[in-house]
């Protein structure tokens, strides 16, 4: 498993994004050292993000290597999906992945109703154009996931957001991330900062509302302590698990489900403690 990251500039300004900030993503990224990197061994996932790698003037070069490479591989791509807004775009992304015979998922972000969603983008249309690169990715045959990333801004309008949802065809997951707190997420973390405790009954309504079969619904990084025993079946430990970031604390070692726990963001504890928790 391996993370690509082809570029650190987005087109949207996410007040929750975890990346550092202006100064990180003025960095340029070296795409001889990625190229080496797909190279490196036997590789099973590639995860492609950024920042937004869609805006990337190499991203279907890069994509059509890295697939090239990789035949064995399954790709997913981490993306806020406005290119996609292009038809035009979505067609040539298309024509490439239809080359090869790889599975291609594709994660969108979806934070909320249009003035939440662009409250949180800070960028106009963002809202509009993101919902029509889902449609578009659809049409054209994709796996299309909504990924919900779930802060301050919009905990409280995530029944809003799965009635937004219900209306998009074809949607193959849909996926509640709690939200780390580093990166602009952390400098802004008056704005971003929320309780498991506030929260989580709201995805838990949310996850109500979402008219798909229980298998289309996921929780990441919600510990298992803090959901409703109903709803820990939706709870997955992804892959941050292992690769740092999250934590657990002496007294998890005595939770009959510490090893399907997805874990304690390290920058929650930071800001919130550790009285939320106790072992099941």
């Amino acid at each position: 498993m391996v993370d690509i990251q082809i570029t650190y500039n987005c087109n949207n300004n996410c007040v929750s994004c975890i990346i550092p900030g202006e100064a990180y993503c003025s960095e340029e990224v070296s795409k001889e050292k990625l190229r080496k990197k797909l190279f490196e061994q036997d590789h099973k996932i590639i995860t492609i993000g950024g920042g937004e790698p869609t805006t990337d003037p190499d991203f279907l070069k890069f994509v059509d290597f890295a697939l090239r490479t990789n035949p064995d591989a399954d790709f997913r791509l981490l993306t806020n999906g406005r290119m996609f807004y292009y038809q035009n775009f979505a067609r040539k992304f298309n024509s490439i992945i239809e080359k090869y015979d790889n599975t291609f998922e594709i994660d969108i972000s979806l934070y909320g109703p249009e003035k939440i969603h662009e409250k949180i983008t800070r960028t106009e249309d963002s809202f509009k154009q993101t919902l029509k690169g889902i449609k578009n990715l659809v049409k054209e045959g994709f796996i299309v996931n909504i990924r919900v990333v779930v802060n301050k801004l919009n905990y409280e309008y995530m029944e809003e957001t799965s009635q937004i949802i219900n209306t998009l065809n074809g949607i193959s997951n849909v996926i509640f991330i709690f939200s780390r707190y580093t990166g602009k997420a952390g400098k802004n973390i008056e704005r971003t900062r929320v309780s498991y405790n506030e929260s989580v009954d709201q995805v838990e309504k949310a996850v109500d509302k979402i008219e798909k079969n229980e298998g289309n619904i996921k929780l990441f990084h919600y510990p298992l302590c803090i959901i409703d025993k109903e709803y820990r079946f939706y709870a997955k430990t992804g892959i941050t698990k292992d690769n740092g970031g999250v934590t657990f604390l002496e007294r998890c070692k005595k939770c009959a489900a510490r090893d399907k726990c997805s874990g304690i963001w390290e920058s929650y504890l930071e800001e919130f403690g550790k009285k939320e928790f106790n072992p099941l």
